[in-house]
């Protein structure tokens, strides 16, 4: 809050005093409140379709409206009478204009959790219904919930592929990787290109990403291309992703290859094989 708006005294609740005062409270609880929302924000970069915290954040930003309303009604009422305060000269012109922006800050900052509020009722909402496809509606989705032919609206992949199955993709990647915040949502959209642009499950997904990034260090388009390669590698001669990605970052070293050889080394791996039976 501006320093200017400390010097303002007011009356509210019946009660004299500086605005500051009357204000302390309301700003004491909305930082609590922030700090709780931001850290269910944090583990929702990780598990966005979960719906414990996405109930948390319904209910944090239902009080922390609550308390901005409170916060806005006590600034528009201090506002009527510090316009007269300032027609009678008991108050200065920038006192006056810095309760103004106060009053206009806190309307946008209403505004804001509002539609937050709207986004993440709409995504309980949209799990509600993914689950009520599989049977089992209790305003939770079962962590055992199967694959239902839909597209999950929150995750943006294709269709037929349960939350608890991402869930578990996103923790293989950011388990492989140790990757947090920009970087883990950077790997988390490669895994969702990747996930819609070829036929492949969840978890090869989630352990073509991890890997590759791990062992090649390739990020973005370059990442998703080496992953795809991976997936096509292991579904075509039947192996795991992930020892398939370290075989072949074994043997691009052994032969002084780089990672732009990797296509190469995969086809001829599979040429092999098929010669073998």
């Amino acid at each position: 809050m501006a320093n200017n708006i400390k010097g303002i005294t007011v009356e509210i609740g019946g009660e004299t005093g500086p605005l500051s005062n009357a204000l302390k409270g309301i700003n004491k609880t909305s930082r609590d409140l922030q700090s709780e929302l931001k850290e269910v924000n944090r583990e929702l970069k990780f598990n966005p379709g979960d719906t414990e915290l996405l109930t948390q954040k319904q209910t944090l930003l239902s009080k922390q409206i609550s308390n901005t309303k409170e916060k806005l009604d006590t600034l528009k009422e201090a506002q009527a009478q510090a316009e007269q305060q300032f027609k009678n000269g008991d108050i200065g012109e920038e006192q006056y204009r810095a309760l103004q922006r106060e009053v206009i800050k806190t309307e946008s900052q209403l505004k804001n959790l509002e539609k937050q509020a709207r986004e993440s009722n709409a995504a309980l909402s949209k799990i509600s219904q993914v689950a009520g496809k599989v049977g089992d509606v209790s305003g939770k989705i079962a962590d055992k919930m199967k694959p239902v032919s839909i597209g999950i609206a929150g995750v943006g992949v294709a269709a037929g592929v349960a939350w608890k199955e991402v869930d578990d993709s996103l923790d293989t990647i950011a388990t492989k990787t140790g990757a947090t915040g920009q970087q883990m949502e950077g790997l988390e959209q490669s895994f969702k290109n990747i996930y819609k642009s070829i036929p492949t499950d969840a978890q090869a997904a989630g352990d073509a990403i991890g890997e590759v990034n791990t062992q090649f260090g390739l990020t973005g388009k370059a990442l998703e291309d080496a992953s795809s390669q991976m997936v096509k590698f292991g579904s075509i001669n039947n192996t795991d992703v992930t020892t398939s990605t370290q075989n072949a970052k074994g043997a691009i070293e052994a032969f002084g290859l780089s990672t732009k050889d990797l296509g190469g080394v995969l086809d001829a791996v599979t040429a092999t094989s098929q010669k073998l039976g």
